[in-house]
């Protein structure tokens, strides 16, 4: 029998203790007055009160319009206080996840991932026609619930806000999955997991073990000297907004000995430094990882993973119930795939210990490409004729100049073969013979236009689909959004080629293909038309 505790033994009324300059834990009582010290649970700076007629505690400082981090901190006590245990799990863990994806080699963005929430509530917002509205650093940009997956940020902003519009009662889950928004980069304190082609961050208080690659952001050209941790540049991560342009330096870290230095320079950022960690594994039934993801079909309705408990870490769920935490009889256990969660939390050493593991879920319908929202894109000539877009449009590649425009945000590149020669967001001019034009729409996916009389030059429409293929193994470029051609040769593939099922399968799971790919997707799909598949 699952049973309800309260993490942490219940409410503390005040800061257990600061953390110094030297990332060290110092109490009250040893504190120097005048000194400003960290706060271990929201990271904001707090001093010290020395007292004659009760013990010396440890206060904030004064704060305006705090953040949801901010308004959890036990040492708070003010209007808007957040104590719900499940609220907490999701601030803690940034609100949306966030993740260090390498689009190329060597360069970084950021990507926040909307949480999977269930068909019920999924079926409200898709009936409501409910509007995510998304506020970063004052911007507003919309999207329909049912159609975006991700956001990438384009600045470092400190919280980013999230609403949902358009709604005629509260979701709870909703709220606490989405509208918590997503805490930004914090280069000071953020780690993220090293796995390929990035990594997700780090849920704040949670363990960073000794000996494991994690990745890091730095603001300034190099590293802090840390006795016991090496570095090495992986890359950049660039943020462009209507201001001004930020780079910063992407690094791997390893903590290839725990000393004294190492244990302090972690836990200043806001973990423990360990030298095991907890193993949880899938086991069975097979599932598509994305991330944290475990995604099930829909007729699985029971998971069984590997914990290989080598700490004194607790693993918890999150269900409908709220938070409870999980029997283990032995090393295997049992958790429902339908919209659960589960954690590894740490309560020893902190309260608001709650790193999100996993979460599991049934196969996401709401997300298929049939159900996404279709961005209606238009151009004009300088005669201000207005037509609609599309793959078929061979003119626009002859007229001298042509205005875009989307009810999305967009880019759109001119392409000579895989380099890019030019990208704008609204004219394009000169002739573009022999040059595909691709419109990116992040998260609403690509539209390719090309000279098919190039394409034809390329060779007859009668090609060899399986040397092809082989080109297709070949592809290791940037990474774009799946597109129309994507799907219907995809639907080939599942009935005609189990090797270009396998390798569409891996892109299908991913969202994404390397852009090189693109152009032998359209081959295939001009060979599908003629052969009359």
């Amino acid at each position: 029998m699952n049973i309800n505790i309260m993490p942490g033994g219940g409410n503390m009324a005040s800061i257990e203790y600061g953390i110094d300059g030297y990332g060290l834990k110092v109490y009250a009582e040893e504190a120097l007055s005048g000194r400003t010290y960290i706060c271990h649970y929201c990271h904001e700076e707090i001093l010290v009160r020395k007292c004659y007629d009760r013990d010396d505690y440890f206060a904030h400082k004064s704060i305006s319009n705090r953040t949801p981090q901010q308004m959890m901190c036990p040492g708070y006590t003010g209007e808007g206080k957040i104590e719900d245990k499940v609220d907490q799990v999701y601030i803690t863990n940034g609100g949306l996840p966030l993740y260090l994806c390498e689009y190329i080699s060597g360069k970084y963005q950021l990507n926040a991932y909307f949480s999977p929430i269930s068909q019920k509530s999924m079926n409200l917002l898709e009936s409501w026609n409910s509007i995510i509205e998304i506020t970063e650093c004052g911007k507003k940009e919309e999207y329909y619930a049912n159609s975006i997956k991700y956001y990438r940020l384009k600045t470092d902003a400190e919280w980013i806000k999230i609403k949902c519009r358009n709604v005629e009662n509260i979701i709870p889950e909703v709220q606490r999955k989405w509208e918590w928004g997503i805490r930004g980069l914090n280069c000071e304190k953020d780690i993220f997991h090293s796995n390929y082609g990035g990594g997700y961050r780090v849920a704040l208080h949670s363990n960073i073990v000794a000996g494991k690659e994690y990745l890091i952001i730095s603001k300034y050209r190099s590293v802090p000297n840390v006795s016991g941790i090496t570095y090495y540049q992986k890359g950049t991560i660039r943020f462009n907004n209507l201001y001004n342009i930020k780079e910063y330096n992407v690094y791997s870290m390893v903590v290839d000995k725990v000393t004294d230095q190492a244990i302090a320079y972690i836990q200043n950022k806001g973990y423990q430094l360990i030298e095991q960690s907890d193993e949880i594994i899938p086991m069975w039934p097979p599932a598509v990882i994305e991330g944290k993801e475990l995604i099930y079909r829909r007729k699985d309705h029971t998971a069984y993973l590997y914990h290989n408990k080598r700490s004194e870490q607790q693993l918890f769920n999150i269900g409908g119930y709220g938070l409870r935490n999980i029997v283990e009889n032995s090393k295997i256990f049992e958790v429902s795939t339908d919209n659960k969660i589960v954690l590894l939390s740490d309560y020893k050493f902190n309260c608001l210990s709650n790193e999100i593991r996993f979460m599991l879920t049934q196969t996401r319908n709401n997300f298929d490409n049939d159900n996404l929202f279709i961005p209606r894109i238009t151009w004009k000539d300088d005669s201000g004729l207005v037509k609609q877009l599309s793959e078929d449009d061979i003119e626009l590649l002859s007229l001298k100049k042509v205005y875009i425009d989307a009810d999305v945000d967009f880019v759109t590149c001119i392409v000579k073969g895989v380099c890019i020669e030019k990208s704008t967001k609204r004219v394009l001019e000169g002739k573009h013979l022999g040059r595909k034009i691709i419109i990116s729409m992040e998260p609403f996916g690509t539209t390719v236009i090309e000279d098919k009389k190039a394409v034809k030059r390329e060779g007859e429409s009668n090609l060899d689909i399986e040397s092809i293929i082989k080109e297709l193994y070949r592809c290791s470029s940037a990474m774009v959004p799946i597109n129309r051609d994507f799907f219907e040769v995809y639907r080939f593939a599942v009935n005609n080629s189990e090797e270009l099922f396998r390798i569409m399968k891996n892109w299908a799971v991913k969202k994404q293909m390397p852009y090189a790919a693109v152009r032998y997707l359209y081959r295939i799909k001009e060979v599908l038309k003629n052969e009359h598949y």
